[in-house]
């Protein structure tokens, strides 16, 4: 069961990133248009996963510092 769900999965992403290139190809725009896009996508990702990597880090550290200070109460 959990095998069809992983193909079904997986043939849906395939389709849409084939349905993506096709629609961009389609779309009339020069490939160095097309380059500059997918560029700006991938730096916009690449900044939300910056952001999150380093607000997970300050959450880990302040969560540390609860935990240590909870340690040095009960010492």
């Amino acid at each position: 069961m959990e095998n069809n769900k992983s193909k079904i999965l997986w043939g849906l992403a395939i389709g849409a990133a084939a349905g993506f290139v096709i629609g961009y190809l389609l779309s009339g725009k020069k490939m160095n248009e097309i380059s500059d896009d997918l560029n700006n996508i991938a730096d916009k990702f690449k900044s939300k996963v910056s952001e999150t990597i380093d607000k997970s880090k300050e959450e880990i550290n302040e969560i540390k510092e609860n935990i240590d200070k909870e340690i040095s109460k009960n010492a």
